[in-house]
């Protein structure tokens, strides 16, 4: 499934357009591990922002929507993994599990393993 694909999926259940491109980070799982891979420049999270998981490994795909609600978490670079240097300066890299016992969690920054559990907007059958 394509990002334009899923997008379209969730504003048709939203009743509106709320996700777009630009403030919506899509990733699908990947394939080693139980892992979804995204990242974006940390300003993004200065407004709405939403992470769109697509999760095809089980018997049907789903998809799942987390809102970052604008500000809501006021120094990413404390919180993920962020580059402090070269070409992806400033881009946070987030690393979210699909694994049971760490669902929705940052695994992989060596940080404080943030929660997007509470977050979680929604999930639908793809």
């Amino acid at each position: 499934m394509k990002k334009k694909e899923a997008l379209e999926i969730i504003n048709d259940r939203l009743g509106k357009t709320v996700l777009r491109s630009g403030n919506t980070a899509f990733s699908g799982q990947l394939q080693k591990g139980n892992i979804w891979w995204t990242g974006m420049r940390q300003v993004k999270l200065q407004e709405d922002f939403y992470f769109l998981l697509l999760d095809d490994t089980g018997d049907r795909s789903k998809l799942v929507l987390i809102e970052i609600p604008a500000n809501s978490i006021r120094h990413p670079s404390r919180v993920f993994r962020t580059n402090m240097s070269g070409i992806n300066e400033g881009r946070t890299q987030i690393h979210i599990s699909n694994n049971p016992t760490t669902y929705l969690q940052d695994v992989v920054s060596g940080k404080q393993g943030f929660d997007f559990r509470p977050r979680k907007r929604m999930e639908v059958s793809a």
